[in-house]
This record gives C-alpha cells, structure tokens and sequence, in this order.
C-alpha cells in the first residue's frame, strides 16, 4: 500500500517537472495547494504531538511551535528581540569581553507607562555558568548587563 502511493507521488512529481507551464505556473500552484502548505509546515516544525507522544513529521500544535527557554550568550545578546508569552530567558556567561573570565549581573525592568518602569531585580550570572528568569508575560522589558560596575549590553525585548 506506502509503495503504491509513493510511486503515485513520483509519477505526479515527474508529470510536473515535465510540464511546459512547469516555470510559470509551478510556483504560484504550489504554494496555494494544501500538501505544500503541509509539508512545509511538517519539514519546518518537525512533529505532531498527540497527547504526550510525538509523532516524527507531522504538524506541531501551535502551543508548541516556540520553545519555553531562549537561551542567549550574554557576549552576543542582541540589542532588541523578542519573546513569546511564557518564555524564559536563560542567560550564559563565557567571559566579559575578549573571552577573559568575570562575573556578570543581569538587572530587568518592565515598562508599566511611557514614563514608568517596574524593577523586577537583578540577577548574579557566575562566569561559565548560566541562569535562567522568567517566564515573561506580554509587555516590554529593559535589561542591563553589568560586568565588573560597566555596563557591558543594555536593551530592549518585547513580549507578545
């Protein structure tokens, strides 16, 4: 029975490919029919889960399709980025700058108006070590990363 259908999915492919409307028409045919759509979204999020069970290929629900941690090295964190409601951050220490050993700390703030902004505390990052906080709900957030009383990265992330 799959090898039937699977030869009927090559026999389709080739009748395709070898169309003479195959550059023109390909393209804007795919993307509108429902086993594209399928497949790249199977190829893409690698899995359906059914109850506790994870089906390899399938389609994840999309309360699954994002991940609970975001880890980000505290040397490359980006200026702005953001995160999904529910999400942790987890921060990783490699060194404060050129890779040399150093402690950091990790202050968080939320924007509660145009003018106001909620401490949420700091967090010790030992070097070598990581921490993780959160989860963030829906807002925007300040962070400021301090290594031996610099600021070494400060910015913004936004929660939605």
């Amino acid at each position: 029975m799959k090898k039937v259908i699977f030869e009927q999915i090559v026999e389709s492919v080739k009748s395709i490919l070898s169309s003479k409307n195959f550059k023109s028409n390909f393209v804007g045919n795919l993307i509108k029919s429902k086993p594209y759509l399928f497949l790249l979204l199977t190829i893409t999020t690698g899995g359906i889960s059914i109850g506790n069970i994870m089906i390899s290929g399938q389609i994840l629900p999309a309360h699954a399709r994002v991940s609970r941690v975001v880890e980000v090295v505290i040397q490359n964190i980006p200026q702005n980025f953001q995160l999904y409601p529910g999400q942790a951050l987890r921060l990783i220490c490699r060194g404060v700058g050129y890779g040399s050993p150093g402690d950091h700390t990790a202050y968080f703030y939320r924007r509660l108006s145009q003018n106001s902004w909620q401490d949420l505390g700091y967090r010790r990052i030992p070097f070598g070590r990581q921490i993780t906080t959160g989860p963030f709900s829906a807002g925007t957030y300040y962070y400021k990363i301090v290594s031996q009383a610099e600021v070494t990265k400060k910015g913004y992330f936004t929660v939605r």
